[in-house]
């Protein structure tokens, strides 16, 4: 079976943090995250950056190549 989950809520997952704990750490507001991970709004390319930060990764990681990262 195919992993549907958004790239954002996978990293967050593996890292071990809640919605609320990434939000502290990256300044991303606890419901923008609720929305990426549901599909419902694309990360900003600020948002990705400050995430990505918080997640120790690269922004590109948790884009959805489905979509478009927005400007």
């Amino acid at each position: 079976m195919r992993d549907t989950r958004h790239p954002l809520r996978h990293i967050r997952s593996a890292a071990g943090l809640s919605q609320r704990e990434l939000s502290c750490l990256s300044g991303v507001t606890q419901a923008s995250i609720s929305w990426y991970e549901g599909r419902l709004r694309e990360p900003r390319r600020d948002s990705l950056i400050k995430l990505a930060g918080a997640l120790g990764c690269q922004p590109q990681e948790l884009v959805d190549w489905k979509g478009e990262i927005a400007a």
